[in-house]
């Protein structure tokens, strides 16, 4: 076995794990299919490039600032967009959600090309030096990369545990007629939900920015491989559980490399997907139920009926 593949798939996978807690966290709680997460992704990251640029001999200061305007458009695109489509439709809202939010990554990515253009851009970074653990090597970019995203996973699960917050966000998620009911301030939580999870992905953006390039269409790659994480792990488990699905799925593409060419390695993740859907009593039934929410609060229907 290739060392470095190894460590290929646990920094990929870490980065996966990032994007399928965020994604799952959104649609867990919400039940909107975030399908705009992948123009939120592309936003945070050029709004990481733009600053750079303008406070030039900055590092760290643009990307937080940068993870805040993700935050920020990732509540706007529940409060702008969702809620009122939500509101407006009748019956299940899955599909007008996810129509909605195409609509939004189609218009957001355009939109950065007409006023950035449609080259790449890039994000600066420290100086890094590269580590050999034993065959293998890593450097202080990938390295820190990957602990970032574990302690993320690991922090999102102690507040979803312990916290007065998280167990809040829990209960919408077990029930959210219920919580409507108790009061407890459901759309608020739909978009601190959508906030945190823009975070969660806005870190994974500014990771891949520095490490590769940062361009329009960066979040549509990202965005696929949130959902078949979300999916393999599950929309309400716990976020340790969804994180391990992406770090095993970061690991089947990294050594998948040892047989295909790195161009056919990423259709891997899909062929798992696949074959996850082929096993006996699998179904899409119990995560599209998720979506099916009353226009008003969000709250979930009735089995059966409205």
């Amino acid at each position: 076995m290739n060392p470095d593949l190894l460590v290929s798939g646990v920094v990929n996978g870490m980065q996966y794990a990032l994007l399928g807690v965020a994604f799952a966290l959104v649609f867990g709680v919400t039940g909107r299919f975030h399908f705009a997460f992948a123009f939120v992704y592309a936003a945070t990251a050029y709004a990481a490039s733009l600053l750079q640029e303008a406070w030039s001999g900055q590092v760290w200061l643009p990307l937080l600032l940068a993870l805040l305007i993700g935050a920020v458009l990732g509540a706007l695109c529940e409060i702008v967009v969702y809620r009122p489509v939500v509101r407006g439709s009748t019956g299940g809202s899955l599909l007008t959600v996810f129509v909605g939010a195409l609509g939004l990554t189609i218009v957001g990515t355009n939109l950065i090309s007409l006023l950035f253009g449609s080259g790449s851009r890039g994000l600066v970074q420290l100086g890094s030096t590269t580590h050999v653990l034993g065959q293998a090597s890593i450097s202080d970019l990938e390295l820190g990369a990957t602990l970032l995203a574990v302690a993320l996973v690991l922090g999102l699960a102690a507040l979803l545990r312990w916290t007065p917050v998280g167990r809040t966000i829990r209960a919408v998620r077990s029930n959210p007629a219920l919580a409507t009911i108790m009061d407890l301030k459901v759309e608020r939580v739909y978009v601190l939900v959508f906030a945190i999870g823009s975070v969660l992905a806005g870190v994974a953006a500014l990771v891949a920015g520095i490490r590769f390039a940062v361009t329009p269409d960066m979040g549509t790659r990202p965005v696929l491989f949130a959902f078949v994480v979300a999916f393999l792990g599950g929309t309400a488990r716990s976020p340790i559980v969804v994180g391990a699905a992406g770090l095993a799925l970061g690991l089947v593409e990294s050594l998948s490399r040892i047989w295909l060419t790195s161009q056919w390695s990423a259709l891997v993740v899909f062929v798992v997907l696949f074959g996850y859907l082929c096993l006996p009593n699998t179904s899409l039934r119990g995560l599209l139920r998720r979506g099916v929410r009353t226009p008003r609060t969000g709250a979930a229907l009735p089995a059966g009926g409205a």
